[in-house]
């Protein structure tokens, strides 16, 4: 399958991947400096992670984006260009949007496609559910996780870093 074609924009802050369907706009970005405040006690992703994430503008206010399996082979195609530029050892964390009540779609979205990528040979993902309550008791999911090259040669760090690094956020939460 094809992708859509792609322009990326790198500001010293951020890259950031854009393409155009005929129903909206899509940016993926790539963040250095996105969780740093939360990784200091994680050098190995402190020093190797990005923050990584992609939103759409649809082109008509409130309307549905129907589903387009090219818009899924584009980000694949976004993340691998994106590794083919970086170390090996780079780390991308993600953390579903919450904002909406509708993390537990994204993150099965976003299983649903790995499933499906042909990357899944290449990239790791792993992720995990951290459950956290507010100060009315409300539980609110929060899905967390990472995609790095198999070839990382540290990813057992960067593994045990990240699972670390829930573990507290999960214990802060609760």
């Amino acid at each position: 399958m094809d992708s859509y074609s792609y322009y990326v924009e790198d500001d010293g802050e951020e890259i950031v991947y854009n393409f155009t369907t005929t129903e909206a706009t899509y940016s993926v970005y790539f963040r250095p400096n996105e969780y740093t405040k939360y990784l200091e006690s994680y050098p190995h992703l402190l020093r190797a992670a990005y923050g990584f994430g992609f939103f759409q503008f649809p082109h008509t206010s409130g309307s549905k984006i129907r589903p387009d399996a090219k818009i899924q082979y584009t980000i694949d195609t976004i993340i691998l260009d994106f590794f083919s530029t970086q170390d090996n050892n780079t780390v991308l964390l993600y953390h579903c949007d919450y904002s909406d009540g509708r993390q537990d779609s994204r993150s099965c979205k976003f299983k649903k496609w790995y499933s499906s990528s042909s990357a899944r040979a290449t990239i790791k993902k792993h992720e995990i559910n951290i459950e956290t309550k507010d100060g009315k008791g409300d539980i609110t999911n929060h899905y967390i996780g990472y995609l790095s090259p198999y070839v990382n040669s540290e990813i057992d760090i960067a593994h045990q870093e990240f699972d670390d690094f829930s573990a507290t956020l999960a214990d802060e939460n609760k």
